[in-house]
């Protein structure tokens, strides 16, 4: 799991440093990267079945940057891609809670929700969004409670809130 991890940390360092130069060429190199540890993750997922599910997890790497490619280039297909890779990892957290609902998971599970309403967003498919970032609002409210003096509970609420009001939420 660590090589995993570290292969994805290296595509997020390229992501943002190609985001701070607007560079779409450094884009397609952390998608790449990203795409490469989605594969790692599956190899070994396959040789290990208990393992967690890290491929459809880091899908979501996957989706921030053809996202990005999208808004660099202006080019559609590159939401309309980042669509499925959103959709698996929003898919790879429901049933991590599933599995094993607590705090952790059902946080995860409305960040995944929210970045799948958002790429839905930038799709034009403005009915799903507002129904995903509907069920994101819906998981968050509970950990939120629950612990109402932390902020990254709040911070993740607020943000799903923004989400939702550029749809009219």
């Amino acid at each position: 799991a660590g090589y995993i991890r570290i292969n994805m940390l290296l595509g997020h360092a390229l992501l943002r440093e190609s985001d701070v130069h607007r560079d779409v060429d450094g884009v397609k190199q952390a998608l790449a990267q990203f795409e490469r540890t989605v594969a790692i993750a599956e190899e070994e997922r396959r040789r290990r079945p208990e393992l967690p599910d890290l491929a459809g997890r880091y899908s979501q790497y996957v989706g921030y940057a053809l996202e990005e490619l999208g808004i660099l280039t202006g080019d559609r297909r590159y939401h309309l891609q980042a669509r499925t890779a959103h959709h698996r990892a929003a898919e790879t957290a429901r049933e991590a809670f599933r599995k094993a609902p607590n705090p952790r998971t059902q946080r995860d599970l409305a960040d995944a929700l929210c970045d799948d309403g958002w790429c839905r967003r930038l799709c034009g498919e403005y009915r799903p969004a507002i129904e995903i970032l509907r069920e994101a609002l819906a998981v968050m409210e509970p950990v939120a409670k629950a612990d109402p003096d932390s902020l990254e509970a709040e911070l993740d609420r607020k943000s799903t809130r923004l989400n939702s009001s550029h749809l009219g939420i």
